[in-house]
């Protein structure tokens, strides 16, 4: 491997596994005080899978949204609850009135906008959102 490549790199600042594994627990346990069960994604600032978790009872669809819900909330810099209204706005989505991001998910987005997670209720999508 060459050296010139490394002496041309520069560290890019990550989250630690037992940074991500915290704020996996602290999701489960924001979802158990509202009555549901979620899937749990934690990416670096690239958007690689850094930690996941499905609670037990999390439907298996939960798994891979939460995941591409981590991605995006990563990748776009915006947390994925406000695609909602961009997506309602006609000026930015010409196709308003086909169907839009359903409300029922839910993401927090953590220091790095590292976290993504799905939750089972629609109802309980804008608790979820403020957790």
């Amino acid at each position: 491997m060459s050296t010139d490549t490394l002496e041309k790199s520069s560290p890019a600042p990550s989250i630690t596994q037992a940074a991500a594994s915290a704020l996996i627990a602290a999701v489960h346990a924001a979802a158990s005080r509202i009555g549901f069960t979620a899937a749990v994604a934690v990416t670096d600032p690239g958007g690689h899978l850094k930690a996941f978790d499905r609670a037990d009872g999390a439907p298996f669809l939960t798994a891979e949204v939460a995941v591409d819900k981590a991605w995006t909330a990563v990748s776009f810099h915006t947390p994925t609850h406000a695609w909602n209204e961009y997506l309602a706005s006609p000026r930015i989505a010409p196709l308003a009135g086909h169907p839009t991001a359903d409300p029922g998910h839910g993401a927090s987005v953590a220091r790095f906008r590292l976290l993504g997670c799905r939750q089972r209720a629609g109802e309980h999508a804008e608790r979820f959102r403020r957790c």
